[in-house]
């Protein structure tokens, strides 16, 4: 495997002489209690951002931040392979990082060029693709940021104070495929996950109605090479040793997918709406809307067929109504409480100019449209009269 893609960083001991701070074998699991695992997880899950969202609430109020721009030109982009996102997943963004043992622990220093990156890009867009690999003594943890720069960490153990905050913030989604599993395994190292988005949730209820749901499933529907997990060919065990190429493949593929799977829903929905989104239209609220409306939901129930009132793009109504199940996707109630815990980061205002010119050619138009919006405020607003008389005249 190229190494130029690879970013090692050298442990101050390559011996782990402290078996007993390691967690007991995570072994292969049955299928059946495999299952029962990913209810009881899928529960704790909702309960614990319940917990912490009512925490943030109670706190005072903090200054408002602005919410990024993502053209849809962009999300277009990264969805044909380009940028950081790369069809194959062998690139220059990735890092590999050996995190050492011995009689100190050695945690890696926020301050390291690929870390520091990371926890930046997760601050600024508020998501991260958080994924687990490995069944026995350390356990790989992968990172991805909404620009597709991807960190594979060979100890979760050991992970810097900062990116652990991260990861328990309410307010930050934690995307991955079945992420229900990954709970389970990083809260044995005191890691509790909160703001959980299982991308087979999205990818069932925007996506498509049919299908297989697994990371790979999602990776071939949108053009991108299956990376599944083969377990005879995989390398996630041995000590600081690099993995081999066909390991480093996959672990780049299940940390970009859940992202490239929002990116795919996004663009259908900017394709349907009442008026359809131009190259530069900013989708991050779209983006935003879709982990309110799946955030704490359990892959079972799209795997059971639950999550759809009938299609995908109905299941833009969930909003404004009741769920049907104590599972489905989010109601309004639910995205409410979602949105509440965000008090600093407070709704982009779409800018409808250009979509109104389009709609609205000509002066009569123009005028009929301000004539209606006059009307509407004045009803609103009857101790302002003539306000919009006077502006339009």
């Amino acid at each position: 495997m190229s190494n130029n893609f690879i970013n090692f960083v050298p442990s101050d001991s390559d011996s782990d002489s402290d078996p007993s701070c390691l967690p007991t074998s995570f072994g292969p699991r049955s299928k059946k209690k495999r299952s029962t695992v990913l209810i009881d997880s899928a529960q704790t899950l909702k309960i614990r951002d319940n917990e912490a969202r009512e925490r943030i609430r109670q706190q005072p109020p903090r200054p408002p931040t602005a919410r990024p721009f993502v053209p849809l030109k962009t999300i277009n982009e990264n969805l044909e392979g380009k940028h950081k996102f790369h069809k194959t997943g062998m690139d220059d963004v990735t890092h590999y990082c050996a995190l050492g043992r011995g009689n100190k622990m050695n945690k890696l220093s926020p301050r390291y060029p690929a870390i520091a990156q990371l926890i930046s890009n997760v601050k600024k867009y508020r998501m991260l693709s958080i994924d687990t690999e490995g069944k026995s003594g350390r356990i790989f943890l992968i990172l991805s940021d909404f620009e597709g720069n991807v960190v594979l960490l060979n100890d979760a153990g050991n992970l810097p104070n900062e990116l652990v905050g991260l990861i328990n913030d309410v307010r930050i989604f934690k995307m991955q495929s079945d992420i229900a599993a990954d709970f389970e395994v990083l809260r044995k190292y005191g890691i509790k996950i909160t703001g959980a988005v299982d991308s087979q949730v999205v990818y069932r209820a925007f996506v498509t109605e049919v299908g297989n749901l697994g990371t790979s499933a999602q990776s071939e529907s949108m053009g991108f090479e299956r990376r599944p997990f083969e377990h005879f060919k995989m390398d996630f065990q041995v000590g600081n040793k690099i993995p081999n190429e066909l390991s480093m493949l996959h672990a780049i593929n299940d940390a970009r997918q859940p992202l490239l799977t929002l990116f795919k829903a996004t663009q259908l929905r900017a394709a349907k709406m009442a008026i359809p989104l131009q190259d530069s239209a900013n989708c991050f609220d779209l983006m935003w809307d879709i982990c309110n409306r799946c955030t704490g939901v359990p892959a079972r129930v799209a795997h059971e067929g639950r999550i759809s009132w009938h299609s995908n793009d109905e299941n833009w109504l969930t909003a404004k109504k009741e769920r049907v199940a104590e599972d489905d996707i989010n109601s309004c109630s639910e995205i409410y409480n979602i949105v509440g815990a965000q008090k600093d980061w407070p709704r982009s205002k779409l800018i409808k100019t250009r979509q109104l010119r389009n709609k609205y050619r000509t002066e009569e138009a123009w005028r009929k449209w301000n004539e209606k919006k006059a009307a509407s405020y004045l009803r609103r607003h009857p101790e302002h009269p003539g306000v919009f008389v006077r502006k339009n005249i």
